[in-house]
């Protein structure tokens, strides 16, 4: 995500297996501008509605999964390659 007003941006780098939904939530009111950016693994529909589907996932007890997850700040210079190259 870059602002060009500001000359920056940040990026998320992840696994697609590790998070196959990617949701991106704005709220622009009165000049105000908030995103959020949300790695999932469910759909935004909610539990009930994957459950359904029967791709809701699970841990066993005691199981652990482990994530690599990136996020970063790029400025100036490093945003304008990152826009050139999106």
């Amino acid at each position: 995500m870059l602002t060009t007003r500001l000359g920056m941006g940040v990026y998320v780098r992840y696994e697609q297996k590790d998070f196959p939904y990617f949701v991106q939530w704005k709220y622009t009111n009165l000049g105000n501008y908030l995103v959020a950016l949300e790695l999932a693994n469910c759909h935004v529909e909610g539990r009930a509605r994957v459950r359904e589907r029967g791709t809701l996932s699970f841990l066993a007890p005691w199981e652990e999964r482990n994530f690599r997850l990136e996020i970063g700040v790029l400025e100036s210079e490093e945003a304008k390659r990152f826009e050139e190259e999106a």
